[in-house]
Order: C-alpha cells, then sequence, then structure tokens
C-alpha cells in the first residue's frame, strides 16, 4: 500500500490521518492493510482511550523517518 506521496507503507507504519468527523490530523499505527486502504490505530485527543478507523487510500501520509518495516 502507499501513502500520498508514494511512499510504501507497512502493518506498523506511522502514519498522519485526518480524524473520523473531524477537521485534525491525528498521529495512528498502521494495524491492518486491505486492498483499498489500512485501518488504523490512535488515542483519543484526552488520550483516555484508543480508536480504530478505516482510511482509504491515498488519504494518509507516512511520518518521516520511519525505518522500513516488513509486511507480517
Amino acid at each position: 500500500m502507499r501513502d500520498l506521496f508514494g511512499q510504501e507503507v507497512y502493518v506498523g507504519s506511522n502514519v498522519a490521518v485526518c480524524r473520523k468527523n473531524y477537521r485534525d490530523f491525528v498521529e495512528a499505527k498502521v494495524i491492518k492493510l486491505t486492498p483499498t486502504g489500512i485501518r488504523v490505530e490512535y488515542k483519543s485527543h484526552g488520550g483516555s482511550y484508543t480508536e480504530t478507523y478505516f482510511v482509504s487510500a491515498p488519504n494518509f501520509v507516512k511520518q518521516p523517518g520511519n525505518p522500513d518495516e516488513f509486511e507480517d
């Protein structure tokens, strides 16, 4: 799977995504790859709970400095 800029994304990659139903970005971790996008996990802004969310490709950006991960 590739992000908006064509960088390869794997399970475990850190990405920036726009929160569902909001207009702000959050740091998320890829937990699953699908044929049409990725499923990510991120902490709520208060940090009190973790949310999962499906993001269609290529509506996410891999964070710079991520080491090369290997797909499980």
